[in-house]
């Protein structure tokens, strides 16, 4: 496809807007291993395709609703770095991710609580965190003080995991929650009374098989384990469970 589109430049849009379409109607649908090794690819070969398209051309690829665009939105919520564009196409590129946070903001205010089980709602959290972190933090912050959203399904963002040779290792990482979203609404998180929540795991049990994703109570202890551990936000950032 690289080939085809250095040699006619004019068939780099309509490549891209195939690679658009594979991402989005059939990438999402395959395991996650699967599905992770072609995310980066399609990454990839599409920011170089962007890359070879006219003014003309990249403003039709980013206009519409990008709220509803999963490769478009996949590329400005990662790390726009301007040495991997020209100053142009930066610039566009940085012009619609305040596009997105503007889209995105109002479908946040309208989610129920970030659960574990709200995959959209989750992402979309964090894309707002990644493309206007100011913007993120406060809606957030007036989220979880309002009380419609609870504060540990915002803390259980951080509760991370990854399959080892024999076990699931999961843990809580303090030091990116305070990173993201500062140290006074990790306070608020780690002050919330929502943090009762019950701790319905045993932690010395048997591994869980590797195909069985986190449980949401599991996610929820974690995320209170986590920040009631230490109060002040001291200690390791890490508190990992086989």
């Amino acid at each position: 496809m690289l080939r085809v589109a250095k040699s006619d430049n004019t068939r780099a849009k309509a490549l891209f807007t195939f690679l658009e379409s594979l991402y989005e109607n059939h990438g999402v649908e395959a395991p996650a291993d699967v599905f992770l090794g072609m995310d980066a690819i399609i990454r990839v070969n599409s920011r170089v395709l962007l890359s070879m398209m006219t003014p003309g051309e990249i403003d039709e690829v980013l206009e519409g609703r990008l709220l509803e665009a999963p490769l478009i939105r996949r590329l400005i919520t990662g790390e726009l770095k301007a040495s991997a564009y020209s100053a142009d196409l930066h610039a566009r590129l940085l012009t619609a991710t305040g596009r997105l946070a503007d889209e995105l903001e109002p479908f946040l205010r309208a989610s129920p609580s970030p659960s574990y089980e709200l995959e959209e709602v989750r992402e979309s959290l964090l894309d707002l965190l990644r493309v206007d972190a100011a913007r993120a933090v406060e809606l957030a912050s007036q989220m979880v003080q309002s009380g419609v959203w609870r504060s540990d399904d915002v803390a259980s963002l951080y509760v991370t995991e990854s399959a080892g040779s024999v076990t699931r290792r999961i843990g809580f990482n303090l030091t990116a929650l305070k990173r993201h979203w500062g140290e006074g609404f990790a306070l608020v998180l780690a002050s919330a009374s929502t943090l009762g929540y019950p701790r319905e795991w045993d932690l010395n049990g048997h591994p869980q098989d590797l195909t069985v994703p986190v449980d949401p109570v599991l996610a929820r202890g974690l995320a209170s384990y986590g920040l009631t551990k230490d109060s002040d936000l001291g200690g390791d950032p890490f508190d990992h469970f086989e």
